[in-house]
Formats: structure tokens, sequence, C-alpha cells
């Protein structure tokens, strides 16, 4: 994602062999790129509190239905969906750590099968019908 300006920047800075900095692409794709993917990063900042304590990423939920391995930013918004039943965690906002823990996952594929597994089990969970149905039940149990 991100606008060309960020694409080209992060090229540029990463640029590697083994990393494709694709930039945006429809959601209509996204299936396709997510069925490619080794693993799904969630790099949320916890610079600001909307995204360390309110934001909700979607790309966080597509990966768990998809089946993929999560390394996931540290943070109380994704501590509220997953556990190191589901994900791999990193400090958040710390390239270095980040790397440490994809090498770790691709020396470890084995061990941590497992929590792909078991966050597209938990998916499900939070689907928009189970939403709407959370949102609803709250409405209806109010005086």
């Amino acid at each position: 994602g991100g606008t060309k300006e960020d694409v080209t920047r992060f090229r540029e800075k990463y640029h590697s062999s083994n990393l494709h900095i694709m930039g945006w692409r429809k959601p209509s794709e996204m299936p396709i790129w997510l069925e490619v993917a080794d693993v799904a990063v969630i790099p949320t900042s916890a610079k600001s509190d909307i995204g360390k304590k309110y934001t909700s990423p979607l790309k966080l939920f597509e990966a768990m239905a998809a089946g993929k391995l999560i390394v996931a930013a540290d943070i109380p918004s994704l501590r509220e969906i997953l556990s190191e039943r589901e994900a791999v965690f990193f400090k958040p906002d710390n390239g270095r750590a980040l790397a440490d823990v994809i090498r770790r996952v691709f020396a470890n594929k084995k061990e941590t099968h497992g929590l792909a597994w078991e966050a597209s089990r938990r998916a499900y969970e939070y689907t928009w019908d189970k939403r709407a149905e959370t949102i609803l039940n709250f409405i209806l149990s109010r005086p």
C-alpha cells in the first residue's frame, strides 16, 4: 500500500532481491497476494494512541481468514484479538526486533505452523455478520 512516493522511498531504502514491494493493489486482488505470501506482517505503530489502543486492521482479519502466519506488533489493540497461540509478536517501531522475529519464524516453520491454523480457526469470530450480531446484542441488552 501507500502512495507512489511512499513506495518509491521504501524501495530505495530497502532494496533486496527477496523483498517484493508491490505498492497499492485492488482489494479484489488481495486473496491472490495473501495466497503467495509466506508471512503476514502487521507492523502497526505504537507511537499514537490511535494505533496502539484503537486500531482494528482489516488486513489482520484477512490474514487470519487466509490461514497465514501472522507476525504482529505487540500493542494492546492487536493483543485484544491475538495471543501467542495465533501470532508471533515483536516490539513495535523496532525494525531490528521485526527482522529477528521474521528470521526466527522462518527458522522454525514447523513450530509456528499451528499458529496460523489457530488464527484461521478464530477468524470466524471477526466476520461482518458476527460484528453486527455483537452490536445488535449490545443494543438489545440496554435498558
